[in-house]
């Protein structure tokens, strides 16, 4: 009894008032292919003050908010930093982050007033370690700068390199040509881009690990001394003595210019949440904006494992040839042969439609599907979709049986009608 079946479950977003979202190739998908830059639509949209914002759920590449256009140039400031860390990883192995030494230039040490710093000297000596701590951390530009002449011969050359690792990341929109992002017109970066930056640098557990830590003693050498320079992360998200620490913060990176204005770059994880939060041009904290995002991530949208649902759900269809006397009225009940743990990420009011089977179902099946139908046959597959995209396909089986209809011709007597009593003779 081998057919086909599938089952749709049409799943309708809310619609929202708020800036418009760029179209599903806003956010490159030539390398993430699961990435959905679909907003999944809630009415309570949070209001800040960052010109561009977005909120990514990670796990799920899914694009739960965005503000201001994920295409628009943007000037990166010294979130610039996540991919120069990330050519520092490309270029140096992990095992050799202790062993191999930099020695401070006196380029890199010559910065402009007000420019952020780890306080090298030149001819200082440091490991590659500590000096990405003081790249992460305190933002040092000094760091940037002796990073990138060690690496390359120059800045403008090492900026080579990154304008290359943005591309094999996809960031088709961004131009960098230094490694601390002070201002330069054509220095720049989109919303999509930075996001696919902080993806890459999020995924990497030794970059993480650094971002992700709010103090840090840098050990160097200068002059034949060994000192140290107590430095703490200038995220306050991460700061226990801040009113905006929040435990479940992880990173990443803050950025500031007077063109690029307060930006930040922000990962959360709690209970299987993992969310990339992004804000840009802000005039001012990006830290309150940051708090009210990751509210309505939590608040509007939830984790959803489909087996929950479907594990143990029966299906109804109507067989036309059952019995009259079929203890079900010809209905029959067909439920996944197994169905594995399947989380999807969607709103709360969403997912509890699904829960309540509040949607509409729709089965297409052949028309030939004729009773009898017994408990355990297998009848064909079904395919559960979410908008466009298809959620689970698994095979189906019967549990409930429909017995077919008996046809009696009209000349046969039945035997309950015929004198059973022998004849006398």
């Amino acid at each position: 009894m081998a057919f086909s079946l599938i089952l749709i479950i049409l799943l309708k977003a809310i619609s929202v008032s708020a800036d418009p979202i760029d179209a599903p190739s806003a956010i490159r998908d030539d390398l993430y292919a699961s990435i959905s830059a679909e907003v999944i639509a809630t009415t309570n949209v949070p209001s800040i003050n960052a010109k561009y914002a977005a909120v990514f759920d990670k796990s799920n590449r899914t694009l739960l908010y965005s503000k201001g256009g994920m295409s628009e140039h943007i000037y990166p400031a010294s979130t610039t930093k996540i991919l120069t860390a990330l050519v520092v990883a490309d270029q140096i192995p992990y095992e050799k982050w202790d062993s191999e030494m930099i020695t401070v230039s006196a380029k890199a040490v010559n910065l402009t007033d007000n420019s952020s710093s780890l306080g090298l000297k030149q001819n200082d000596i440091i490991s590659v370690r500590n000096a990405l701590y003081g790249l992460m951390l305190r933002s040092g530009n000094d760091t940037a700068i002796a990073l990138a002449e060690h690496i390359s011969s120059s800045v403008k050359q090492f900026a080579e390199l990154m304008n290359q690792k943005a591309l094999s990341l996809g960031m088709t929109d961004s131009n960098f040509v230094n490694a601390h992002g002070l201002h330069d017109e054509n220095h720049y970066t989109t919303m999509n881009d930075i996001l696919l930056a902080a993806i890459a640098f999020s995924d990497n557990e030794h970059l993480s690990a650094i971002a992700s830590t709010q103090a840090y003693s840098v050990e160097l050498t200068r002059r034949n001394q060994a000192i140290k320079i107590d430095i703490t992360n200038g995220n306050a998200l991460l700061d226990p003595e801040s009113n905006y620490y929040n435990r479940y913060v992880t990173g990443l990176k803050t950025g500031t210019t007077s063109a690029a204005g307060n930006c930040l770059v922000t990962h959360y994880e709690r209970d299987g949440r993992d969310l990339l939060l992004l804000t840009y041009k802000n005039e001012r904290s990006c830290f309150p904006d940051v708090q009210q995002l990751i509210s309505y991530a939590e608040s509007n949208f939830t984790l959803l494992d489909l087996a929950d649902v479907y594990a143990n759900k029966d299906f109804v269809v109507q067989i036309d040839n059952a019995s009259p006397n079929d203890d079900n009225n010809g209905q029959l009940a067909l439920r996944f042969t197994s169905f594995p743990s399947k989380t999807i990420l969607t709103s709360i009011s969403i997912a509890q439609r699904i829960r309540n089977g509040a949607d509409e179902i729709r089965f297409d099946l052949p028309s030939e599907i004729k009773a009898p139908v017994f408990v355990g046959d297998p009848v064909g597959n079904a395919s559960i979709w979410y908008n466009d995209q298809i959620l689970y396909s698994g095979e189906m089986v019967a549990t409930r049986t429909v017995v077919e209809e008996t046809f009696i011709p009209p000349d046969l007597i039945s035997i309950s009608n015929v004198d059973q009593t022998p004849s006398v003779v």
